[in-house]
């Protein structure tokens, strides 16, 4: 489901990747060549996981990983924040 997501999501985002960043449309389809391509890898490799240690504990580590990463990016741009803020004072 979450894969079908990041395909329709992409399809509404291609008109401003090929105005806002200049890519050509040969570009786009590039990007989403690898999409899909990333896609069936991520998924091949979720599978295996879920055959090994079980299709609970895979959606739990990728939910875990995905919000370490959410966490990670917040503190990051609040670090950011604080170092650049007194320099504009």
């Amino acid at each position: 489901m979450l894969d079908a997501l990041g395909m329709r999501v992409y399809s509404f985002v291609i008109p401003t990747l090929l105005a806002g960043w200049h890519i050509s449309p040969t570009g786009a389809g590039m990007l989403g060549t690898v999409t899909l391509l990333a896609s069936a890898v991520g998924g091949w490799l979720s599978g295996i996981a879920a055959d090994r240690y079980g299709r609970a504990a895979v959606l739990q580590a990728t939910i875990l990983l995905i919000r370490a990463v959410h966490v990670r990016k917040r503190l990051h741009a609040k670090l950011r924040a604080a170092v650049h803020l007194p320099r504009l004072r």
